[in-house]
């Protein structure tokens, strides 16, 4: 039994640090990324407002498209977040090849704007929204990276809950079975239950961790709260059943030494 203790704590916590690694690198990695790609969204948006508007004006659109095209080229120039992986930072690569195509093409919305020729204007605008699209597209495939990794984080979250839901039971049931099979004195008997007590702190950090990633309050404090108490409470446990097996090993080694007295004396 103590072998089964101590394999599901050890799973906890080889669980706890690739689960750690995997979540300090999503969502949290990646959010200047994100503010990035929505300035530039919401700047581009401006734009295409102030050219749609019931009475445009020259002046306000191409400053709207300059501004949008300095948003652009933040995006383009932006060094994206390379702890999402591989696939992540190839992604990242596309969206800002296609960044610097819309911010190329918006730089000469002034000039597109001020020739006369509706045709030639028209052909502009298609070649932007065609750009900007291609833009969104990368982004969509960017994004689509990160709810892989953060569904895997989730499934290492739940890994976590089960583990230590294991051994918590493994725990509860050997301490039963233990009071039921087996004579041990009121000091062995607290400390095999101070044993189950100590395996629910890990299931406690392990649910708390969960509960915070699923409701999307996974900041790196919040999450360190919870690591604290998952990383303590396996501490706890080892303590616990250390503790146990040093009272049993001595009670038993006293035991025979009075048994051994007691066979020389008679």
């Amino acid at each position: 039994m103590r072998r089964w203790l101590l394999a599901g704590t050890l799973i906890i916590i080889a669980t706890l640090s690739v689960g750690s690694a995997q979540a300090h690198a999503t969502p949290l990695a990646n959010q200047a990324d994100i503010a990035v790609v929505k300035r530039a969204s919401t700047a581009y948006q401006a734009f295409t407002r102030e050219l749609y508007a019931t009475q445009p004006k020259k002046d306000s659109i191409d400053e709207r498209a300059k501004q949008a095209a300095a948003a652009f080229a933040v995006v383009a120039k932006h060094s994206f977040s390379p702890q999402l992986g591989d696939e992540y930072s190839r992604h990242a690569a596309a969206v800002k090849e296609k960044s610097s195509a819309v911010k190329t093409l918006l730089e000469r919305a002034p000039q597109a704007f001020a020739s006369k020729d509706t045709q030639a204007a028209a052909v502009y605008l298609t070649d932007v929204e065609t750009a900007v699209s291609q833009y969104d597209s990368a982004v969509g495939a960017l994004n689509t990276t990160v709810d892989d990794a953060n569904q895997a984080t989730n499934r290492l979250y739940l890994l976590m809950v089960i583990g230590a839901g294991l051994v918590a039971a493994v725990a509860a049931v050997w301490a039963r079975r233990q009071h039921t099979r087996t004579f041990a004195s009121k000091r062995v008997v607290r400390a095999r239950w101070a044993v189950v007590a100590a395996a629910a702190a890990p299931l406690a950090g392990a649910v708390s961790l969960y509960v915070i990633f699923i409701q999307g309050s996974d900041t790196r404090v919040v999450r360190g709260v919870g690591y604290a108490v998952l990383t303590g409470g396996v501490a706890v446990l080892i303590y616990a059943v250390m503790a146990y097996w040093r009272l049993r090993r001595a009670e038993t080694l006293a035991a025979a030494i009075t048994a051994g007295d007691e066979i020389y004396q008679w």
